[in-house]
């Protein structure tokens, strides 16, 4: 088990090390990068309970150090009505932070990130 981990490990620094090499050979990078995501999510928990849908999107904001390190902020919000015909009201706000590793070519840019963060759920229920 422990040889795989050092395999995969030493793979990783490889790949990034290209990256890093490959990276110095092109045009400049832009210093700040955005983007929007469009989320649907089904959810369908078996047994009794019901089943939903959320629809909603997230964002995120990349300050590019250099070429191939960037820091990230993604915050997205996700909301459903109704489930199963009752008056639910459920949000979801997340929050994710973390370093990207590009690496830019011509046309393309390949990434990797590893965002770390957390979601805050609202639910409410109206009862008439």
């Amino acid at each position: 088990m422990k040889v795989m981990n050092v395999y995969a490990f030493l793979s990783g620094m490889l790949l990034m090390s290209t990256v890093v090499v490959h990276a110095q050979e092109t045009a400049p990078a832009p210093m700040v990068e955005v983007g929007f995501n469009y989320g649907f999510t089904r959810v369908n928990p078996g047994g009794t309970a019901a089943d939903f849908t959320q629809n909603g999107g997230s964002g995120y904001v990349e300050y590019n150090v250099n070429r191939v390190v960037g820091l990230v902020a993604d915050l997205g919000g996700y909301h459903n009505g109704d489930i199963n015909n009752f008056q639910i009201d459920n949000t979801a706000f997340t929050y994710l932070f973390g370093p990207r590793f590009n690496w830019r070519m011509k046309r393309v840019t390949l990434y990797t990130q590893t965002l770390v963060g957390g979601a805050r759920i609202t639910a409410s229920y109206y009862d008439p």
